[in-house]
């Protein structure tokens, strides 16, 4: 049956789609050649490219380590020194190990240099080998020695062997920073100090923390005794001893610039000849701290001529010896900085009695015990003790009246640009905003009137507010420091008014108060 002329034009319309089609996928097809050819092309010289980046890899590498093998060593220990020995004692010896891996010719320089290998610390643990391959490595160059034995629950024979090891090279050592909560370890490692003089001795910072001492009792004596340098240290210039029992006056202290004695058990206290001999000896000393435990000052004022508050003789031979040849006072014109730290109240007028600091300009009286309204009546009487400081920390002290402090306050802080308050568990100190500000309503008379800086812990940001605002503007201080505890009531509208109107930081409380 012959189709109609609309099957006709269907099947033509069909027939011309397909080939539509078909041209449409042979124009497909070439683009996907001419894709294809260029991305051979791409692959072509991506492969060039990849060979010549091998050729010049390889050329560099020989490069490279045709120099190594023709640099000196010291050159290329001179380039590692700059990224060694920058770092903390702690890491160093962990970046010279690793540069010693690298290769052959970088190990063999790092091994050579003793600078890289001077750093002690015993922060590996036992059985301590990297630390014992740093006292072999370093040679003869100056050591650093930072141990902190407090967390080790008992000395097995690695800790001692180390110790009986270390004790062999302390003649060489630059700086001496040893932490221990028992004497044992003091008993290994002093008396070889003792052998020959310290000649590249610095610093020399011992801290015994046991319990006895930490509570202010008696601890044991060493069965031997802890030794001074041979009495010869001609570099030392700042020593900490805490808490360690030595022979106080076979130490060389003439170029000493920071002193600071800790948590001395009676039996070990110096005497005061020793004490003012020592603080006598040292012609360029800047910094003194006492903590817990001085000198013995129990002796009659007459053999001092007069003037001095402490009483009694404590043996009738020191009493014959001052008698005959008394002391006299003590004035220390280079000290620049005090500190009395949990010392008793008596002792600290004896011994402000006794010495004389014209140029103290840092004075620190931190948890006095007993009467501390003395020692600041000592202080801040008519005729100051420190005309000249002008940082002034106050911390922890009990049982002062308001009159005794306003009367301290006018006398001793008539220079003082930076004060801290730590007021906590203390109203006699949390008082002083509102005993300066009362002065300055009552009265018209402004209390501190060069203060620059204020931080304070346990008064609130309120208090600050109050002070700072009855003050001139030309009598305010352009910076507060605060606790974070201090500023955490948000009802306290104080903070907002600080931030905007001075410049504010957060300060770290006392050990004693880190109760947050």
């Amino acid at each position: 049956m012959p189709l109609t002329a609309a099957e006709r034009a269907s099947l033509k319309a069909k027939l011309q789609s397909i080939d539509r089609s078909i041209t449409e996928s042979y124009d497909e097809e070439n683009q996907l050649t001419s894709k294809l050819n260029v991305l051979r092309t791409e692959r072509q010289t991506l492969r060039a490219g990849r060979q010549t980046l091998l050729a010049e890899r390889n050329r560099v590498q020989n490069t490279v380590q045709a120099h190594l093998y023709v640099l000196p060593t010291k050159i290329i220990t001179h380039i590692m020194s700059f990224v060694i020995l920058p770092c903390h004692p702690r890491i160093a010896f962990k970046v010279a190990n690793a540069l010693s891996h690298i290769c052959h010719r970088f190990r063999e320089a790092v091994l050579c240099e003793p600078s890289f290998w001077t750093h002690i610390t015993m922060k590996e643990g036992p059985p301590y080998d990297a630390s014992l391959a740093c006292l072999e490595r370093s040679g003869a160059q100056a050591l650093q020695v930072d141990i902190d034995m407090t967390k080790m629950r008992k000395y097995d024979e690695p800790e001692i062997k180390f110790l009986l090891k270390l004790a062999q090279h302390l003649q060489r050592c630059r700086t001496f920073h040893f932490t221990a909560n028992e004497l044992h370890p003091f008993e290994i490692l002093l008396p070889s100090l003792s052998k020959a003089p310290t000649l590249h001795l610095q610093n020399f910072e011992v801290f015994c923390f046991l319990d006895e001492a930490t509570h202010g009792r008696d601890m044991p004596t060493p069965s031997q005794p802890t030794a001074a340098f041979g009495g010869e240290a001609p570099r030392l210039d700042t020593m900490t001893i805490s808490g360690v029992h030595v022979p106080w006056s076979t130490f060389p202290t003439s170029n000493l610039q920071s002193l600071e004695f800790d948590f001395h058990s009676s039996d070990v206290q110096r005497s005061c000849r020793t004490f003012f001999g020592i603080l006598g000896s040292v012609h360029s000393l800047k910094s003194l701290t006492i903590m817990q435990g001085g000198a013995d000052l129990r002796f009659n004022d007459r053999w001092l001529g007069g003037g001095s508050s402490v009483s009694g003789p404590s043996s009738k031979d020191q009493a014959s010896e001052l008698a005959t040849n008394p002391i006299r006072r003590l004035t220390l014109p280079s000290l620049t900085e005090l500190a009395f730290t949990f010392t008793e109240c008596e002792f600290t007028c004896d011994l402000l009695s006794l010495l004389s600091f014209p140029n103290v300009q840092k004075l620190t009286l931190e948890y006095l015990k007993g009467d501390s309204a003395r020692v600041l009546d000592l202080i801040g009487g008519p005729k100051p003790s420190f005309p000249n400081v002008t940082h002034l920390r106050l911390i922890g002290l009990m049982s002062i009246s308001d009159g005794r402090m306003l009367s301290f306050l006018v006398n001793a802080g008539k220079n003082v640009t930076n004060l801290h308050v730590n007021a906590v568990r203390c109203p006699a100190l949390k008082r002083i905003p509102m005993l300066v500000r009362w002065m300055a309503m009552e009265r018209r008379s402004y209390l501190l009137p060069k203060l620059q800086e204020i931080s304070t812990d346990g008064i609130s940001p309120t208090e600050l507010r109050q002070l700072i605002q009855g003050r001139p503007p030309q009598l305010r201080p352009k910076r507060v420091g605060m606790r974070r505890r201090d500023c955490a009531n948000p009802e306290d509208t104080g903070v907002q008014w600080l931030m905007e109107n001075l410049e504010v930081q957060y300060v770290q409380g006392s050990s004693d108060s880190e109760d947050d």
